[in-house]
């Protein structure tokens, strides 16, 4: 049979610790290469030099916005001139299948839950159908 230690098992882990009393200061604490992030948590200053606003690149959104606007609008008119009639057979067999009520379900489910895509496909389906 085993004989039970009175010991901690990581003994040596204890012994390295600062006595209870004795508090780690932060005043003199090198922070040349600590990131301005972590400075309030080493209780810095607030006026630190290294901190600077980060400028929203507007320019990039604003070109990302109008590029994914064109590219909905292309492919929008690039179906609706050369598969008009394979969108409505799909939509007709689509509305035909689901019928108003699944349609509600449809649009309910993907207006409420966190997904990537949105209920506006479905809507153009029973349009079209």
């Amino acid at each position: 049979m085993q004989k039970l230690s009175a010991e901690p098992p990581f003994r040596h882990a204890l012994e390295v610790q600062e006595p209870y009393g004795k508090q780690p200061n932060f005043q003199n604490l090198d922070r040349s290469d600590t990131p301005a992030s972590q400075d309030a948590l080493l209780g810095g200053d607030e006026e630190d030099p290294r901190r600077e606003l980060v400028e929203i690149p507007w320019k990039a959104i604003a070109t990302k916005v109008a590029c994914m606007v064109v590219c909905f609008v292309v492919v929008t008119v690039l179906l609706d001139k050369f598969a008009a009639k394979a969108v409505a057979k799909v939509a007709r067999k689509l509305m035909k299948h689901i019928g108003i009520p699944g349609l509600f379900f449809c649009v309910f489910l993907a207006d409420g839950l966190p997904q990537p895509f949105t209920y506006v496909p479905l809507i153009f389906m029973a349009v079209q159908g």
